[in-house]
């Protein structure tokens, strides 16, 4: 890329590779796709190389640099397919592009005689190779997103698509300058300010999804855990009372709820969950289930604890795992890894998954796996 003159924009793409590093950190941390995070820590040097900081004569930085732009195509692609829990094979085919151009940047920077014999026509050629191959995968992107199942991944293809799209533009416009090139054009030059703003704003796009979206996950889990578990005042010295039957008349002791109207929201929300299977979105939580059925969430809790005999997220992570053993067992599944399926039935995390499951289940999933072909 063509290092920008004006020094006043170093200050936005530093800021925009210290966020992006930042935001990379986070999803390592809270996410299994580390996918995602490559893509973020990847635009997070491709900004610092905008400030022309990293000088590119350097045949260090050209070798460490250079070809790397082949990485973002696989990396946006695999990205996408671990968010929507999609099985990928061959996953290394996907990096033969970029291991064979970093093995030529290799070959030419270490030997200069190969690079005085490379033209300019030749180099564009390259030029012109990579931007095919990043629109390539970006088109390819788009269409992955537009046939996948909306109601199942609405909140994954929101976000998703706005970024494929920014891809997109990003790729046309380094194209478009690459063809034009040859013809002097006055202009062309400055297309590439365009597509170094479209990384900066890819970057702080991504930051502002994974940092609301991390956001919101535990905002959620707050307010169901205060739903749910609400704090019991001590017991006067000297008096005996069992813990459950504390908590159940203190709890619910004002509450004007009948043994009917509590069947009828049992009923109610058996309907609601067998026809949406809402449990299987891991962020759907105990007060939007509230807004949804109309239920207020002190009543609603009490319907839980009741009717069914257990709390909120005791149902939803019986719920899930009843719907990962089913999905264990169908062949219809048997394309998708364990983590998969984990992800489809409403988890988020590998570890929590193989906890409840063995929990209540008694076998490992990959244990039930197993077993499930010797029945």
């Amino acid at each position: 890329m063509n290092t920008p003159v004006n020094y006043w924009i170093y200050i936005p793409f530093l800021l925009a590779f210290f966020q992006g590093l930042i935001t990379a950190a986070s999803v390592f941390k809270s996410s299994q796709n580390r996918h995602l995070a490559l893509l973020i820590i990847l635009l997070s040097l491709g900004a610092l190389m905008d400030t022309g900081i990293l000088k590119e004569e350097s045949r260090l930085i050209q070798i460490l640099w250079n070809g790397n732009e082949f990485l973002f195509g696989p990396l946006m692609f695999l990205a996408i397919n671990c968010q929507l829990a999609t099985p990928v094979k061959n996953r290394a085919i996907h990096f033969y592009a970029f291991i064979l151009m970093k093995l030529m940047v290799i070959t030419i920077v270490s030997q200069p005689s190969v690079a005085s014999s490379i033209t300019e026509w030749l180099g564009l050629f390259f030029s012109l190779l990579l931007c095919l191959h990043g629109l390539s995968y970006t088109v390819y992107c788009l269409y992955l997103l537009y046939k996948v199942d909306s109601k199942k991944h609405d909140k994954e293809l929101k976000w998703l698509q706005l970024l494929v799209w920014m891809f997109l533009c990003a790729w046309l416009v380094a194209l478009i300058s690459k063809i034009i090139k040859p013809f002097d054009v006055i202009w062309a030059a400055n297309l590439f300010y365009i597509v170094y703003c479209t990384v900066l704003i890819i970057i702080y796009y991504l930051s502002f999804i994974i940092t609301d979206r991390i956001f919101s996950s535990s905002k959620n889990r707050a307010k169901d855990s205060a739903n749910e578990f609400e704090i019991m005042t001590p017991v006067k010295s000297g008096e005996i009372v069992s813990k459950d039957k504390r908590a159940s008349v203190q709890k619910y002791s004002k509450s004007s709820l009948t043994k009917e109207q509590i069947a009828e929201y049992a009923a109610t929300i058996n309907a609601y969950f067998e026809k949406e299977k809402p449990y299987l979105d891991f962020e759907f939580s105990f007060s939007q289930l509230s807004q949804v059925l109309n239920i207020s969430t002190h009543q609603l809790s009490q319907t839980f604890n009741e009717s069914f005999g257990k709390t909120y997220p005791q149902v939803i992570k019986e719920l899930r795992i009843q719907e990962a053993v089913k999905r264990l067992q169908d062949e219809k599944y048997a394309h998708l890894s364990i983590y998969g399926i984990a992800l489809d039935c409403g988890f988020n995390s590998k570890s929590l998954f193989n906890q409840a499951f063995k929990e209540i289940t008694g076998f490992t999933p990959t244990g039930f796996k197993k077993a499930k072909k010797f029945l």
